[in-house]
């Protein structure tokens, strides 16, 4: 796993990997019915996941389908590599993977639980409902984690670089 991580720290793939999460997002935004989709709800309940998936006929609910299908699962690992790499860089820690693989994770499930909510409609499971809630909130959460480590880890770096008693020093050496 750590050779994978160093490999996806590397510039070229991390331009690549950003790349591909800017595809996803373009595709993500045509084929998912962006006022709907579970995906981009926080805390829902099972009442208004029906509400949502109620709105979408049953051409959107197929559309929904694919789109988390073909688009969101890979989109999945391509952040968790993209941002696993990037952490690896710019903190070099082991354990850079762990948050990105924990934000997959809840996506993967949130995906899954979206795709069998989709496919019994108009049956209801509120079980696998309150499962897609708790998947996709935590999601969110954890993103925001990710992103706020991302952002105090770039300040550091910037900082580090800036910083004339620190280029003294390796001046020095």
């Amino acid at each position: 796993m750590k050779s994978l991580i160093r490999a996806c720290s590397q510039t070229r793939w991390l331009i690549l990997l950003g790349l591909l999460l800017i595809g996803f997002n373009i595709l993500l935004a045509q084929y998912m019915p962006s006022e709907h989709a579970l995906d981009l709800q926080f805390a829902y309940s099972p009442e208004q996941a029906y509400d949502s998936l109620s709105f979408l006929d049953a051409a959107e609910r197929s559309q929904y389908g694919w789109a988390v299908t073909v688009f969101d699962m890979p989109y999945l690992v391509a952040y968790a590599l993209f941002f696993s790499g990037l952490l690896y860089r710019l903190r070099g820690k082991k354990g850079a993977w762990l948050l990105p693989a924990l934000v997959a994770f809840f996506d993967l499930l949130e995906n899954l639980s979206i795709l069998y909510l989709l496919k019994v409609f108009p049956e209801k499971s509120n079980w696998v409902a309150l499962i897609a809630s708790f998947s996709s909130t935590s999601k969110w959460v954890f993103v925001f984690i990710l992103l706020t480590l991302v952002a105090v880890a770039v300040i550091k770096s910037f900082s580090k670089r800036n910083n004339p008693v620190e280029k003294a020093i390796k001046a020095k050496i």
